[in-house]
């Protein structure tokens, strides 16, 4: 630039003069991006303050938000997104706790209104009862037995025996309709009708292996 300056100094020429202009723009170009780039850092930056402030909170969806406009602006920038992987694990985590609460809740109040049901002789009701809070805790042994005990004392096998392969009937319909969700609930339905079998937990363990090659294709 001071060379062509100069030149010009000396001599009035158009081609100094271009080269001039040239070199206005140019440095008018550099300053843009400089400014650019500093308004990219600076909204970049804020929107990361923003999300951790956020994450920080435990205000996840606020976190995700901010976290994913801090990508939009800088999308090779592997922090962003490896913080919203780790809110949705931790949402994943949430939700999982959350259902188990509930059905743990679920759980213990049919377990108090079958003991109450028991302890009134009103079996059949309290079987019921047993029989339900098996479907929101299939693992626990305690309903299990007490239904076990009522069949025994009621003697009413065959009913049960028929309410069973109604059940296993509609499980297997389900499943090979690939309805694998409300397979499983009949199936647990059916083991808490007769707690000993083994063929319901076949189901549910194949309907596990299923539902977790859907979710790894």
């Amino acid at each position: 630039r001071t060379a062509y300056e100069k030149a010009l100094s000396i001599k009035e020429n158009d081609y100094p003069k271009q080269k001039l202009q040239e070199i206005d723009k140019r440095l008018k170009k550099i300053a843009l991006e400089k400014e650019n780039a500093a308004k990219l850092e600076a909204d970049y930056l804020a929107a990361i303050a923003i999300a951790d402030k956020s994450l920080e909170d435990k205000e996840y969806k606020k976190a995700i938000e901010n976290y994913k406009k801090a990508s939009s602006y800088k999308p090779d920038e592997e922090y962003p997104i490896n913080k919203i992987k780790e809110i949705e694990v931790e949402i994943d985590r949430l939700e999982k706790e959350r259902k188990e609460k509930e059905l743990l809740q679920q759980y213990e109040a049919l377990i108090s209104e079958a003991d109450k049901q028991f302890s009134n002789n009103n079996l059949k009701e309290a079987r019921s009862a047993y029989q339900e809070a098996l479907t929101k805790r299939a693992e626990e042994a305690y309903p299990k037995e007490k239904i076990d005990e009522i069949n025994n004392i009621l003697a009413d096998a065959a009913e049960q025996d028929q309410l069973y392969e109604e059940t296993i009937k509609n499980a297997d319909n389900l499943f090979a309709q690939e309805n694998y969700e409300a397979a499983r609930k009949k199936y647990q339905e059916a083991l808490s009708i007769k707690s000993k079998e083994v063929y319901p937990n076949e189901q549910i363990s194949a309907i596990d292996t299923k539902l977790a090659e859907l979710l790894a294709k």
